[in-house]
């Protein structure tokens, strides 16, 4: 794991050199170290996992696992903050936001991802892991969907009869039934 933690540790230089060329790191900068100091706090808290990787089991230790790890990712994965100090880049705070969202949104997509990989190698009966190899562990899900948009129909139907045009401005102000903006 000495790849990933060299790779802070150039992030955190490029971070320094930024404060002592701009007196402060800027907002792109401490997303950028940020996301990857998530990234390695994750690698690292899920170590367990790494070892489960094709890179491991498959390919074993050689040239191409120390060169990528000890060369290849600490010098390489840097290269966002790297750039950040040659060229200085500033974004508002909405768009940060919106960096802020997508990369949480990537996170746990990723960490869920994973953590399910893991969970199935280590116990491939696992029942929380799902599979689609039948129908049957989904019929409730389809059946009460089903079931519950038939009910809103139903229930539509009878509003609008016992409340009428109160119903109706109702649902003016309220136009989705179950999702909003979607149904």
């Amino acid at each position: 794991m000495c790849n990933v933690t060299l790779q802070c540790l150039i992030n955190l230089c490029f971070l320094m050199k930024e404060i002592e060329l701009r007196g402060s790191p800027s907002l792109s900068m401490i997303l950028v170290c940020g996301f990857q100091a998530l990234y390695v706090t994750d690698a690292l808290w899920h170590e367990e996992a790494i070892l489960t990787t094709m890179d491991i089991v498959h390919d074993g230790f050689g040239f191409m696992l120390a060169f990528g790890d000890l060369c290849w990712v600490p010098f390489t994965y840097s290269l966002q903050a790297y750039f950040l100090v040659s060229h200085p880049q500033e974004i508002s705070t909405v768009v940060a936001v919106v960096i802020i969202l997508i990369d949480a949104l990537g996170y746990i997509i990723f960490r869920g991802s994973n953590s399910q990989k893991n969970a199935f190698r280590r116990n491939p009966s696992n029942p929380s892991v799902a599979g689609v190899s039948h129908i049957l562990p989904y019929f409730y899900v389809i059946y009460f969907t089903g079931l519950l948009i038939h009910r809103e129909a139903r229930d539509e139907h009878q509003c609008l009869k016992k409340y009428g045009l109160a119903w109706q401005e109702y649902c003016r102000r309220v136009p989705y039934r179950i999702f909003p903006y979607i149904y």
